[in-house]
């Protein structure tokens, strides 16, 4: 049982004011007659709720002993699993009210208990309201599984006009059915995408990067006829700028992001059923607003994300989402500056900068601190060293509950970095004395000892390609590659 000692705990603190509210008020209305000892010991629940809920990590023996002597305390964990229960049960009707998907299924958990009435014209009622509801809101799974109920009433309560009826519901079928196969054709589109991406990073070898904007260029341009749905528009519109990124088309890239963004804040049911969504188009529209410089609308977005959770009514819980807006907006956008723009010199860098600074104390401080590591990262491969060790000193004043473990590491091996291009031998060591037991990564660590010992072109030319091979080599490098892109920079190294 000990998962659920931790599984309780975890559930409770993900609750937010609201629900733990809700929760209390629906133990007391709904717990007598329950194993904790009847109406009379009901609030036992509320008892027990709120000890786990004050604790910062759970601890048994002290809640063991806080309710020693009460008949409850003797089976503690058949308590804890009636309570986990009663949680997930309250839960449930208070996020019916709120969210589409189980108010479609609440709507079809009553038809099933319609039908075993034999209650048929209230199921079809209820059946056909949920199916409507179900398709408006793109949920294409239920509205198959609603599709087949109504068959089943048909088959055991024909009715007059039953051959049109399910000629109508076989009709839906094929549209939903339609739907979902093109879904499928345009997440292949992505498995596809994502793959070529991780394998061929910022390299783009000739004859892949080709054979890459053919697949795309096929599956993208034919007529928009088979785009159903928001969801498929979505998607299409998603792949069409990665398209017109990775051929540099930036006017259309920019317009297609303007447009996407726009069309999915009209359909509001899209953006609950998948808020990551929203963000990511806000974030293509803010790369497409970076690269066109088009930094005053960039200003506008970035002090507009922050507030889509109220616009759209989202529950975004930052203890299961790691503050979403910050993943998936600001962060990218930094990331952005690392990966594409170093390559074309520093001026679009400023802007953006200043605009950072503008509002710094309306971004989280974790979002702040992911910004300043990326800006020294584009720094260090842009060639302007001390820049670079401007930005990253940000990141090792930080408080260390405010900052990454990986962001702050790799800080250090790009201090260095910056400091040995400015010969800086000095700071060289006293970087290396920040490094803890704990900063190790299999090849970056030949950085620390190789670096400082470094003292002609000959020896350094050797090292780097020494540097290379380890680094094709190591099962680290999509690591790595994932927070500065080593492979550009040894690249240069050796060709100066």
């Amino acid at each position: 049982m000990a998962h659920l000692k931790q599984d309780l705990f975890q559930l409770i603190k993900s609750l937010d004011r609201n629900e733990k509210g809700y929760v209390k008020k629906f133990t007391l209305l709904h717990s007598s007659g329950s194993a904790i000892g009847g109406s009379a010991n009901s609030t036992n629940y509320i008892r027990l709720f709120d000890a786990i809920d004050a604790m910062e990590e759970y601890n048994e023996p002290e809640l063991k002993k806080k309710f020693k002597g009460e008949k409850f305390s003797t089976q503690l964990h058949v308590t804890k699993n009636y309570l986990y229960n009663f949680i997930l049960k309250s839960l449930r009707t208070y996020s019916v009210r709120s969210t589409d998907s189980l108010k479609i299924l609440a709507d079809m958990q009553d038809a099933e208990f319609l039908i075993g009435k034999g209650h048929y014209e209230k199921a079809l009622e209820c059946i056909r309201s949920a199916r409507v509801y179900a398709s408006g809101r793109e949920f294409w799974g239920y509205v198959l599984e609603l599709i087949e109920m109504e068959r089943l009433i048909y088959n055991i309560h024909p009715l007059d006009d039953v051959l049109k009826r399910i000629s109508q519901i076989d009709s839906e079928r094929d549209k939903a059915l339609t739907v979902l196969n093109t879904e499928q054709k345009y997440f292949k589109i992505a498995f596809v995408s994502r793959s070529w991406f991780i394998k061929n990073g910022l390299q783009r070898p000739a004859a892949a990067f080709n054979r890459f904007k053919k697949f795309l260029f096929e599956h993208l341009f034919p007529a928009r006829d088979s785009v159903t749905s928001v969801n498929i528009q979505s998607l299409r519109s998603l792949y069409l700028i990665t398209y017109f990124n990775v051929t540099d088309q930036l006017e259309r890239s920019y317009r297609e992001a303007l447009n996407a963004l726009d069309f999915l804040k009209k359909h509001s049911f899209a953006v609950r059923k998948n808020p990551r969504n929203l963000f990511n188009k806000a974030f293509n529209l803010g790369v497409a607003m970076l690269r066109m410089k088009k930094y005053e609308d960039l200003h506008r977005l970035l002090l507009e994300i922050p507030d889509y959770e109220k616009t759209y009514g989202l529950k975004l819980n930052p203890k299961l989402h790691g503050n979403i807006v910050e993943r998936t907006a600001i962060q990218k956008i930094a990331y952005y500056i690392n990966t594409l723009q170093f390559k074309k010199g520093s001026e679009e860098l400023i802007p953006l900068l200043h605009t950072v600074e503008s509002i710094k104390k309306e971004i989280p401080e974790h979002a702040l601190n992911t910004i300043y590591f990326f800006t020294g990262n584009f720094y260090v491969l842009a060639g302007h060293p001390k820049m670079a060790i401007k930005w990253l000193n940000k990141v090792l004043i930080f408080n260390s509950s405010s900052v990454s473990g990986e962001e702050k590491r790799f800080s250090k091996y790009l201090l260095l970095i910056a400091h040995y291009e400015l010969g800086n031998l000095e700071q060289m060591k006293s970087i290396i004395e920040l490094f803890d037991r704990t900063d190790t990564m299999e090849p970056l660590d030949l950085l620390k000892e190789r670096l400082p010992l470094l003292t002609s072109k000959k020896t350094e030319q050797a090292f780097w390609i020494e540097f290379k091979s380890r680094l094709l080599k190591s099962r680290n490098l999509k690591t790595i590659l994932k927070y500065f892109d080593i492979m550009y920079w040894v690249d240069k190294k050796i060709r100066a």
